[in-house]
């Protein structure tokens, strides 16, 4: 990818310029299934069967841009949940643009009407955790015997399509124990300045806002977008494994497979290479950042 992918000016000129695209496809196929895997493990049971949760599960789509994903991620929403109560924030749209955030309320509004139900568009960087930190504690509204107070208001599924892809363009990031970037538990153990990869601070900025047992699931064009798991800082050194800086302790791989792209083939009788996108599901650990 180019290397200005990581930069908030590229998008807004992108954005404005283009309605509509769909990076590594529009998820219906790869993201979604998974989305609508872990909505029927918690939606609530049958008339007769053991009450489970009462209000649906936290989304946070990340790098929603000009995608369809949104829209499908609300259609998985109101097959499981129609007729519950779901309010304001239980679907977050985010992305660090100004413009796709105004196009995506505008559509939402067009589309639902002025009120609309469950689905929240956020402007905002997450690798400043300072942009991020006020979804930690958001607030829905209702009830509280509607919600387990383990969980929160924290979010149990983010979903990733080729956001990672273009964060990994950017340089390493250089931590301080000053440093807005990262969550204040994480700077009050860093003892000296240490430098990390972009998707290594995308974890670590995610993890004190998804819940035990919550997924991260990622769309990406690379066979490798995980190996932050195996950080340079602590992967020959077993002790260090419990280092806060180490985003293995607050995550594990679950899945990884390889998923066929579309070939964009339009000419019959030409030979069209085959390509494979990566589907990656991360599970949060218990470990939890205070």
């Amino acid at each position: 990818m180019p290397s200005d992918y990581h930069l908030r000016s590229f998008w807004e000129q992108r954005f404005t310029e283009e309605p509509h695209f769909e990076w590594l496809g529009d998820g219906q196929d790869t993201l979604i299934p998974r989305l609508r895997a872990y909505l029927r493990a918690e939606s609530p049971p049958a008339p007769g069967q053991p009450s489970r949760r009462q209000r649906p599960p936290r989304t946070l789509h990340i790098g929603a841009g000009n995608s369809t994903m949104s829209e499908h991620i609300r259609n998985a929403y109101d097959e499981f949940y129609g007729e519950q109560p779901w309010s304001e924030g239980t679907v977050v749209n985010l992305d660090f643009s100004d413009v796709a955030v105004a196009n995506g309320r505008e559509m939402e509004a067009s589309r639902n009407g002025a009120s609309v139900r469950g689905t929240q568009w956020v402007q905002a960087d997450v690798l400043q955790w300072n942009d991020i930190a006020p979804l930690q504690g958001q607030s829905r509204g209702g009830p509280e015997d509607e919600w387990d107070e383990s969980d929160g208001e924290l979010f149990a599924v983010v979903l990733d399509k080729s956001t990672s892809d273009a964060i990994a363009c950017g340089e390493d990031i250089t931590l301080t124990a000053e440093s807005s970037r990262c969550h204040p538990y994480i700077r009050e153990h860093i003892a000296t300045d240490v430098r990390v990869g972009p998707v290594h601070l995308l974890a670590l900025n995610l993890a004190p806002i998804v819940r035990p047992g919550g997924v991260w699931v990622i769309l990406s064009y690379s066979s490798s977008r995980a190996s932050f798991l195996e950080s340079d800082m602590v992967k020959d050194d077993p002790v260090a494994r419990s280092n806060t800086l180490d985003p293995g302790v607050y995550w594990s791989l679950e899945e990884h497979g390889a998923v066929d792209a579309p070939t964009g083939q339009s000419k019959e009788g030409v030979f069209a290479p085959p390509v494979q996108h990566h589907v990656y599901v991360l599970r949060r650990s218990s470990r939890m950042i205070k």
